[in-house]
């Protein structure tokens, strides 16, 4: 992991906070459209039950900024498995092609490597769903890299 993800320099308040249902009426209406998207299986009652049990839940983060929302996942390949690792599940921006709003999010990167690394996580899995391009991520984690899987449709 690169240094700067833990110490964050030239940030003296990132303003990065947890995200509480409360949260969802300021960006609620921006946020739940694109989740029902990103989860069409769905509707938005079941949406706001899934999301009342992920915001509490020690194996989820979940923070704000005043344009953008990130959720990432701690899991474990198997039950016994030695080390997890952290899943990007979205980092999204109110208006996805702001500039501005992408550098706000990219800082949710920067708290996804402090997390994985109190958790003893030595990988971050990025850029799954997200509106940060790919340089800014690598300005907040460094170098990154790609992994192949295979897989097979049953």
């Amino acid at each position: 992991m690169n240094a700067t993800a833990l110490a964050r320099p030239g940030i003296e308040d990132p303003a990065v906070r947890g995200f509480n249902f409360a949260d969802m009426q300021r960006h609620g209406r921006w946020v739940m459209p694109r989740l029902l998207k990103a989860f069409p299986h769905l509707d938005q009652r079941q949406m706001e039950c899934w999301l009342r049990g992920v915001m509490p839940s020690p194996e989820y983060l979940m923070r704000y900024q005043d344009h953008s929302v990130a959720l990432a996942q701690v899991l474990r390949s198997q039950a016994n498995a030695v080390e997890a690792v952290v899943h990007e599940i979205f980092v999204w921006c109110e208006d996805p092609e702001d500039k501005e709003q992408q550098r706000e999010a990219s800082e949710f990167y920067s708290e996804f490597a402090i997390w994985a690394h109190h958790l003893g996580c030595k990988t971050v899995m990025v850029d799954n769903n997200s509106d940060v391009p790919q340089e800014m991520i690598k300005e907040k984690l460094g170098r990154l890299f790609e992994r192949k899987q295979w897989f097979a449709r049953v």
